[in-house]
């Protein structure tokens, strides 16, 4: 995510506002793409490694966009580009109703990780842009729970629409009001004149602590993405759950992750960051195993622990690295989207050679590699100061 550090002194809420509703979208479609995968497979008459295209070759779209994203900042205006990636979602998500064989399946999974990616750096650029520094770091705790409620409603409706027999393609369709408002409260809304904003960009150059760091990004989104976007089918095939009921499970984990972030923005949870972290990343840990180890599914949604992760983990980057973290938020977004599209592959290829329950475990191991990760950055990068950046 490329993020600017604004001076204004009063709040745009506007922007915020177009923020978070970018945010939300983004998330929804986002997660989407889960509960709704066994009905693509089922639909088009192929397996889950195949149906997971939608996934990993929308990492791939992802990680395109995202470089793309980088090069337009430096040309145009925020408002300009949130418009024209607005209109590049609603030409994404319409693709859905032209999806009819594999390949345009591939088409249409690389234009909605496009789409999706975009929503999502487009959704911070605006918050910040609008919103003074002294309040930009409740401000994202509020964005990042926006995520949580567009992941908690997206398996709930598309559950209630499939009893109706809304195909999956047209599911992808209710997001498009929401687009509609960004769209039009943008276009509405008066360009702003004035320098546009400076990056390290060219000049930065990645060190083993940044690298370190950026794997912590791309192994703990694995693991969140992997457990939650899978979570539907691995209920169904390993425990017998209905849709419904694996889908309202999923919903349960992302009304935790969201109210785990919203505390996030209402506490000061700068004094106690590191334990916060740490504590977010075990106990989903240790969910998955007295879950698993005990046939427990229903324990599956606490993992929605995970919550303050993000929102932390990017206020320690940006006490660490005060000088790089607009150019290290840039390139966590291109890390987490090649890690993303190697596990979400992988995903694929286990369950079909060994089946779902086998591939799943994909995300417990990711999140014990980010475990390591952090412990190896917090040894190399004492928790109370700034690495040195010379």
């Amino acid at each position: 995510m490329t993020i600017y550090m604004h001076q204004q002194k009063s709040i745009s809420y506007l922007y915020v506002l177009c923020g978070y509703l970018c945010l939300f979208s983004s998330a929804f479609i986002d997660n989407l793409r889960g509960p709704l995968l066994p009905i693509i497979a089922k639909d088009m008459s192929i397996s889950y490694g195949k149906a997971s295209s939608l996934l990993s070759l929308g990492s791939i779209g992802a990680l395109i966009s995202s470089f793309f994203l980088i090069w337009l900042l430096s040309r145009f205006s925020e408002r300009r580009i949130a418009i024209g990636s607005c209109v590049f979602v609603i030409l994404s998500v319409f693709l859905s109703l032209a999806v009819s064989s594999y390949a345009s399946l591939i088409a249409y999974a690389l234009c909605l990780g496009a789409s999706i990616v975009t929503l999502n750096i487009i959704s911070n650029i605006l918050t910040i842009k609008g919103t003074p520094l002294k309040f930009q770091a409740r401000a994202l705790g509020g964005l990042h729970a926006m995520y949580g409620i567009g992941s908690l409603l997206a398996p709930l409706l598309a559950a209630r629409l499939l009893i109706y027999n809304w195909s999956w393609a047209t599911v992808f369709l209710i997001a498009l009001p929401i687009i509609l408002l960004i769209i039009s409260i943008l276009y509405w809304k008066a360009e702003e004149k004035g320098p546009a904003p400076q990056e390290e960009g060219s000049s930065f150059r990645l060190k083993y602590i940044h690298v370190l760091l950026l794997l912590v990004f791309g192994f703990y989104v694995a693991a969140e993405v992997i457990g939650s976007s899978w979570l539907v089918p691995y209920l169904i095939e390993t425990y017998s759950f209905s849709h419904i009921n694996a889908s309202d499970c999923m919903s349960m984990f992302f009304l935790l992750l969201m109210l785990t972030r919203f505390g996030c923005m209402i506490i000061d949870s700068a004094k106690y960051e590191r334990q916060l972290i740490w504590s977010a990343l075990l106990i989903p840990f240790f969910v998955f195993i007295i879950a698993s180890s005990f046939s427990l599914p229903y324990l599956l949604p606490l993992m929605g622990f995970y919550g303050p992760v993000i929102p932390l983990l990017v206020a320690r980057m940006a006490r660490k690295f005060p000088t790089m973290w607009r150019a290290l938020a840039a390139w966590t977004q291109v890390s987490v989207q090649i890690t993303l599209a190697i596990t979400h592959t992988l995903v694929g290829l286990i369950a079909t050679e060994h089946g779902l329950p086998t591939a799943y475990l994909l995300a417990p191991t990711c999140l014990v590699l980010t475990i390591i990760l952090f412990y190896s950055f917090e040894c190399l990068c004492p928790p109370d100061l700034s690495f040195s950046e010379k």
